[in-house]
């Protein structure tokens, strides 16, 4: 309870609120309230979710032999019921279902929505202005596109009070919409990454190999190579008086991605003129298909509320 409660902050301007919430985290990392004997264990907001994988008949036909070739006792009878019963096969923890395609459904749970919803609504009762923060990493950090319920948890939290939705997590740019006069901002990428500084390590990294120079091949060679991971933008939002958006400045910022000095890396600056523009078109066509048209004037991107296009064909209304 404490951990989805709102926090507050007054400024002179007014009253803001904050609920913020994760889709991905540790296992253990989850907030959970006392029961009985057991103490209440501290932690994040956690919003749950479930995870099931749609392939072709014939494929899930395939893996439906392959999980009952398996030695008797790898997958618990209790799964295997659960199988029977929904048309489901679940191998090595995933469950897959038939669909005319492969796809990744992802689907909210149910109390925890409704307990953070009802976080939102109680946070824009006592504040002015609500801001609702969602760290997700799903479908994945390379996929520039959110989640299906990520849209749809966003708008509901919009139409519960929330004024600005800021998605963060998957390190890297995603598109913008704007929701009956409120922004969603579905990842601003990373601010700062200092990630050379995480020291020690507490993992072997090799008898002469130092922790600096572990982080230094993970960031040329590993998950962390491409430069899509040290450019974002600062989003300041204008709103009218009655709490609409009125205009968005995107001003790009790059985090010294192949700067010559190691202790600059994962330290914003204002972005240069070549990367200014690949941030901004890149932002401006990820933000298209929710009908948000950005436009960039001497390295800026620009929305404003009496500018915008209609939707794209086949982008979700708002409800």
């Amino acid at each position: 309870a404490d951990a989805r409660a709102p926090r507050f902050l007054v400024t002179p301007a007014g009253r803001v609120s904050l609920v913020s919430l994760a889709t991905r985290f540790e296992p253990g990392a989850r907030a959970a309230d006392p029961v009985g004997r057991v103490p209440g264990r501290p932690g994040l907001n956690a919003l749950r979710t479930g995870r099931r994988v749609r392939v072709p008949p014939a494929d899930l036909a395939a893996l439906a032999r392959i999980r009952d070739g398996l030695p008797e006792g790898v997958v618990k009878t209790s799964v295997l019921d659960a199988d029977r019963a929904n048309g489901t096969v679940t191998l090595f923890g995933t469950s897959y279902a038939a669909g005319p395609a492969v796809e990744l459904d992802l689907t909210l749970h149910a109390p925890d929505l409704r307990a953070v919803l009802r976080s939102v609504r109680q946070a824009k009762q006592t504040s002015d202005f609500t801001i609702t923060a969602v760290h997700t990493h799903e479908p994945g950090n390379r996929s520039r596109t959110p989640p299906g319920f990520l849209p749809e948890l966003a708008r509901e939290a919009v139409e519960h009070g929330a004024d600005l939705v800021a998605g963060h997590g998957p390190h890297q740019l995603r598109g913008i919409e704007v929701h009956r006069g409120r922004p969603i901002f579905y990842s601003l990428g990373n601010f700062v990454f200092m990630e050379n500084t995480q020291q020690p390590l507490t993992h072997d990294t090799g008898p002469d190999t130092t922790d600096a120079e572990y982080l230094e091949h993970k960031r040329v060679h590993g998950v962390f190579e491409e430069q899509v991971w040290y450019e974002s933008v600062v989003a300041l939002c204008r709103f009218t008086g009655h709490g609409s958006l009125a205009a968005l400045e995107l001003h790009p910022v790059e985090l010294h991605w192949d700067g010559g000095r190691d202790a600059d890396r994962g330290i914003p600056r204002l972005a240069g003129e070549t990367a200014a523009a690949r941030i901004l078109d890149r932002l401006r066509r990820l933000s298209a298909p929710f009908g948000t048209g950005v436009v960039v004037r001497d390295g800026v991107g620009y929305w404003s509320a009496d500018s915008q296009p209609p939707p794209a064909a086949g982008c979700a209304s708002p409800r």
